[in-house]
């Protein structure tokens, strides 16, 4: 049975919630390969590849952020960067696709330290939060987001710009927890802080909404 596109997302999406709920590979699994059916209805050149595009990356970061394959992450960025690249500037999955690209390059700095990736995920993460309308349900993971990936690499270079940028999205977005993660790995801190800059996950998932 041929299901459309739209059918076809709807059942990873369920399947995607499942796998929240209870955990397993089972439904996550098959979550991806709905999503894979659905890209492959979505050809180079289709109005809405982008949406498959970004569906199946959300479905492998899930799986990258439960079970840690590497590979489920580096399919996740190529994904997300053909989906940045079929979204010009005008189209309206942009700041979407930018905003997911950017928390997956984020998330492969923190795997493996490529200073790149995190200069990347910033000049991304400017351009999705300036085309992405203030007041959405994800405006503050976005400041959030953003405030991480400064306040990482004020730690790293000690640039002033990228603290005060900081502490302003925080104050924007009501969020404290980037700089508070800031001030711990500032100090020196070896203790555990509960939610270190968790939140690009958060815009990931959230992503699903757009569709």
């Amino acid at each position: 049975m041929c299901l459309p596109v739209e059918r076809l997302h709807s059942l990873a999406d369920s399947l995607v919630a499942k796998f929240k709920g209870v955990g397993g590979t089972v439904c996550i699994d098959e979550a991806i390969n709905l999503d894979r059916r659905a890209l492959t209805l979505c050809p180079p050149g289709h109005l809405n590849r982008f949406v498959s595009l970004i569906s199946l990356a959300v479905d492998l970061g899930h799986c990258y952020s439960h079970f840690g394959v590497i590979g489920d992450l580096e399919e996740a960025i190529v994904l997300a960067h053909e989906g940045v690249d079929l979204c010009s500037v005008g189209h309206p999955g942009r700041p979407t696709c930018l905003n997911t690209l950017a928390a997956f390059l984020f998330t492969q700095y923190k795997q493996c330290g490529a200073i790149a990736d995190l200069e990347n995920a910033i000049v991304l993460s400017h351009e999705g939060l300036g085309l992405h309308p203030q007041g959405d349900p994800l405006w503050p993971y976005l400041l959030n987001n953003l405030a991480c990936c400064l306040s990482t690499r004020f730690h790293l270079l000690g640039e002033t710009n990228d603290l005060n940028e900081t502490i302003a999205l925080d104050h924007d977005c009501h969020w404290p927890v980037s700089t508070q993660y800031l001030s711990r790995r500032r100090l020196g801190s070896i203790g555990s802080f509960e939610q270190p800059c968790t939140s690009s996950h958060h815009l990931v998932w959230a992503a699903r909404a757009d569709r």
